[in-house]
């Protein structure tokens, strides 16, 4: 058809493009309408439209966002649950990973150079890190298979994020094994009697008589896997214990609930660096625990999460005991204030650490002015020295060896202080704490 055919037709209208210019044209009639016969009140109508009209699109997004929340939960944030069970179900994917670069680094020498190393059984000793990683990996799986356990109880989302090797946090899981040997060994024993001794001294000279009549409950924060806490317990004391981590909460749940025997599990937590060994039989020597297997009936429970939040109620312990603690703290002062309120008037709190802060804290104090912070929250020090060569997690077979000099010190929360007084002036007087003994 030509152009000029097309001309001539007459103009025909979409009956949609009608109606909807109909229903545009009686809208502002109407309210052009409505503001003439009742000028007194356009306010109170946009008021109504405001509260109206929102709500079916709040029904429509509440919907939609509800349909979606299970997928949602997949893409969120890894949770610290999440990252234990991954970091534990992986263990023997990353080691091996890091084995095979030695592998690696191995083959790129010279023929030359790698006759030498066959002289010297490099490759045999390789092969046994290898056996050994395994024998580790059962330790790791059983972790991993608590924390599943623990998700689906507690309804814990894991997430998408718990499947990216970015969530995964390898060197959280050496410490865990090394911590089994510290708290939970006949080798670690000399490293808990240089630190546990003045803690359980104080405690047991503080309360002579723990017989039950008076209930006598002692907080443990930070409690890792719970071996101090549990030796207070065994005192005779109600212990509370309190780690954040769920690495740590983990391990203490093997010990405490899936262990049946003495020395039930074996690991070689040695092996993970090949740095400062005597010898190869010294780096992959199997270490077995428990030393102790802890009885049921103990008076002793778990609080797993943030210590800042869980004890928000007023003078519930008779005491409270840090060990390695205080120095993990964002905000110090929170700590104090928290460790404050928890005791009962004429309580103590026991310390016992170095100030080795993580990240980036809001006041990284040094240690006298910590004990001045203390004494302005109202803390009375009565007995304070120092811990020369306290070691933490070391090989004491191995070239190397670090340790800390730790401070250890009672405070008193006084019998007639309701709560912390305010702070002093600058130009108090300065500290009356005792110089630490050398």
């Amino acid at each position: 058809m030509s152009s000029s055919a097309q001309a001539s037709q007459p103009y025909k209208a979409n009956p949609k493009q009608t109606v909807l210019t109909f229903l545009i044209t009686l809208t502002i009639f109407s309210l052009v309408a409505y503001f003439t016969f009742f000028p007194l009140r356009p306010s109170l109508l946009l008021r109504r439209l405001h509260r109206k009209l929102p709500k079916p699109f709040y029904r429509l997004f509440g919907r939609i966002s509800h349909a979606l929340q299970p997928l949602l939960v997949h893409f969120s944030a890894p949770t610290d649950l999440a990252v234990a069970i991954r970091s534990f179900s992986d263990y023997s994917f990353a080691q091996q990973a890091a084995l095979d670069a030695k592998w690696r680094s191995f083959e790129r020498m010279g023929k030359r150079h790698r006759r030498l190393g066959q002289k010297l059984g490099w490759r045999a000793k390789l092969e046994s890190v290898e056996g050994k990683l395994e024998a580790n990996s059962r330790v790791t799986d059983e972790l991993a298979a608590l924390g599943m356990e623990r998700a689906r109880k507690e309804g814990v989302p894991l997430g998408l994020g718990m499947r990216s090797r970015f969530a995964r946090q390898d060197g959280r899981v050496v410490e865990v094994l090394k911590h089994f040997v510290r708290d939970w060994s006949a080798e670690g024993k000399s490293e808990r009697d240089a630190l546990f001794p003045p803690i359980l001294e104080a405690l047991e000279k503080e309360f002579p008589k723990r017989d039950g009549a008076e209930e006598l409950d002692v907080l443990v924060p930070g409690c890792g896997l719970a071996r101090l806490a549990y030796e207070i317990a065994s005192l005779g004391f109600s212990v509370e214990a309190n780690d954040f981590s769920h690495f740590m909460n983990l391990a203490s749940s093997l010990i405490f609930n899936r262990t049946q025997s003495i020395n039930q599990h074996t690991i070689h937590p040695y092996l993970h660096s090949f740095s400062h060994h005597r010898s190869i039989e010294n780096m992959l020597r199997p270490i077995s625990f428990p030393d102790v297997v802890p009885p049921k009936g103990i008076d002793l429970h778990f609080e797993p999460g943030d210590f800042l939040k869980l004890f928000p109620e007023k003078e519930t312990h008779s005491a409270v005991v840090t060990l390695f603690f205080i120095d993990t703290a964002s905000n110090l002062c929170d700590y104090l204030e928290t460790i404050w309120r928890v005791l009962k008037p004429g309580g103590i709190w026991i310390n016992e650490g170095p100030l080795l802060y993580y990240g980036n804290p809001g006041m990284a104090l040094p240690l006298e002015d910590v004990i001045r912070l203390a004494e302005l929250m109202g803390f009375v020090i009565e007995d304070r020295r120092t811990l020369n060569d306290s070691k933490y997690t070391a090989d004491d077979e191995g070239m190397y060896s670090f340790a800390y000099h730790c401070e250890f010190w009672v405070a008193r929360k006084p019998v007639n202080s309701l709560k912390p007084p305010p702070p002093t002036s600058s130009n108090a007087s300065p500290s009356s704490a005792a110089t630490p003994s050398q």
